[in-house]
């Protein structure tokens, strides 16, 4: 098959869901592929050219209006919803991606398919086989990872298709 012949069969397949491909991915970019992590550093390592001179009184005053309770209940919602977030990412997440890889399979071959298709794992009983699968190759590949970092990598390499192949 040609490289002319394939793009042109997948342009017809996307034309055809257009709409669902796009939702399926924001599904899949949300729950699957999201990072979430809070910078609360100045963002440079090492020695810098530039000196900053501050008083450690006006730096106080800037912080002594706010009442600790505000601070304490922001920092606490903060971290409530990092942990609903990742939450989310480790027990919904693999079952959305091999849904969407199956959706995704599904419109390349042809096949009528539609959004049900993500949340398919759910209705039909492999979503803690999915999940526990999932949850074995992080752990897998952290463990090779506090080796050295080049396991880690080779296994990451190794693992990187389980979710296509839970998708088939």
């Amino acid at each position: 098959m040609d490289r002319k012949l394939l793009k042109q069969n997948a342009r017809m397949s996307f034309k055809r869901k257009h709409g669902e491909s796009i939702v399926v991915a924001l599904i899949m970019s949300l729950f699957a592929g999201g990072s979430f992590s809070f910078n609360f550093g100045s963002g440079s390592s090492g020695e810098s050219d530039y000196y900053y001179e501050y008083s450690t009184d006006s730096f106080e005053d800037v912080f002594s209006n706010i009442p600790d309770d505000f601070l304490i209940g922001f920092i606490t919602g903060l971290i409530g919803v990092t942990l609903v977030f990742s939450l989310a990412g480790i027990f919904l997440g693999p079952a959305f991606t091999v849904g969407g890889n199956r959706f995704f399979l599904k419109l390349r071959k042809g096949v009528n398919t539609g959004i049900g298709e993500v949340t398919g794992n759910f209705k039909d009983g492999n979503y803690w086989n999915i999940t526990k699968i999932f949850f074995i190759k992080n752990i897998k590949v952290a463990l090779w990872s506090l080796l050295f970092i080049i396991p880690g990598i080779y296994k990451s390499y190794e693992y990187y298709l389980i979710d296509h192949i839970l998708a088939v």
